[in-house]
């Protein structure tokens, strides 16, 4: 099966997920009329005709195929991160949603990175040179992708500590959003940075 699916892979992945990744009317309408519901949905895993749910599994499953058992890394997650921060890097979109599926695609890597030294620490250079800029965005799609993806990688061994810092001074200023979707994500992702020391030295004060 692999082998006939091989040569659609890479459309699949490139082609396909980004576009189902995208927010949709529904969820624009969640936004704002709803928002319990919306973040309900973010977190969902009951419900298994959900498009965007689905969608996350596959470009996890296709970025974890290793070519040999030696590979402790994809091909296929070698070329997405390529195509991510060549995305990243270029002229913000027209549409921010196209920014934020990319963001979206990048959290959901976060296990695979972590199998090597190397993309941990490109990781790090990724999320403070697109991610963290996010967290100040007037834009609250953005800013709740951006406060979901530092809790993606919160078991990340930041080494910029200055970053780490204003990290998360910004993910701290974000529990006060008036978006329910950032003050949660806000909130999980502080919790979960809490192995870090200099994230327990910056909540000390409030406890």
């Amino acid at each position: 099966m692999r082998r006939l699916c091989a040569d659609h892979i890479q459309t699949i992945l490139f082609e396909l997920t980004l576009p189902l990744s995208l927010i949709s009317q529904y969820e624009f309408q969640l936004w704002t009329e709803n928002p319990v519901e919306f973040v309900r949905l973010q977190i969902d895993r009951s419900n298994s005709h959900n498009v965007k749910r689905t969608n996350q599994e596959l470009i996890r499953t296709i970025c974890g195929i290793r070519q040999t058992r030696k590979n402790k890394i994809s091909d296929y997650l070698t070329n997405f991160l390529q195509l991510l921060v060549e995305n990243l890097s270029g002229p913000p979109p027209e549409d921010f949603r196209h920014r934020e599926a990319l963001l979206h695609a990048f959290g959901l890597l976060s296990t695979h990175m972590a199998y090597s030294k190397d993309y941990m620490a490109n990781a790090e250079l990724m999320i403070q040179q697109y991610v963290f800029p996010e967290l100040a965005s007037e834009n609250g799609f953005m800013k709740a992708r951006a406060c979901w993806v530092y809790g993606e990688f919160a078991t990340f061994p930041f080494t910029n500590d200055d970053h780490l810092r204003h990290a998360l001074n910004g993910l701290y200023q974000c529990l006060m959003s008036n978006e329910l979707a950032v003050r949660v994500n806000a909130a999980v992702s502080l919790i979960r940075m809490l192995d870090h020391p200099i994230a327990v030295e910056f909540v000390r004060p409030g406890l």
